[in-house]
């Protein structure tokens, strides 16, 4: 498995250098929370796993993240599919990467509203997916929860 980056957690969640060249419109309701852009959050967080640099997805959640996902039941029978702070959600991911070593996510659509957003993206496997993704006052996320169209590992 090739997994890029150490634990390092003084890494910001910003947005990549280099911009898709179509950019697919944003259903609006303001899209700005404490001063940060949840476009550039979304991007980044895309941007991180296209690269599947860990610390880059990492550094866009908070250290007390709380995340809900059908995988976390399936791969930790966790029957509430919650972890909670980043340790336990770097553990999560570092598998997702391991399972889905041609793992990539196209957009489909991003919604914003105060204080957050939900991106629905399509999986290489054609799974599509929405995170719902509430950031804190710093512009990470602090509460994400994920729902898969079809049956995840």
């Amino acid at each position: 498995m090739k997994v890029r980056g150490s634990r390092s957690t003084s890494r910001s969640c910003s947005p990549p250098f280099q911009k898709p060249k179509t950019r697919l419109p944003v259903i609006d309701s303001g899209g700005k929370t404490a001063g940060m852009n949840v476009r550039a959050h979304a991007d980044a967080w895309l941007a991180a796993w296209q690269a599947r640099d860990l610390d880059a997805i990492m550094a866009c959640y908070a250290d007390d993240v709380d995340f809900a996902a059908s995988t976390v039941t399936r791969r930790w029978g966790r029957p509430d599919g919650r972890l909670r702070g980043k340790s336990e959600l770097r553990r999560h991911f570092e598998l997702g990467l391991e399972l889905a070593p041609e793992l990539t996510f196209t957009e489909e659509a991003l919604l914003t509203s105060p204080g957050g957003y939900a991106l629905l993206y399509r999986r290489e496997n054609g799974n599509r997916v929405l995170d719902v993704v509430e950031l804190d006052q710093d512009g990470h996320a602090a509460r994400v929860r994920a729902f898969y169209e079809h049956l995840q590992q």
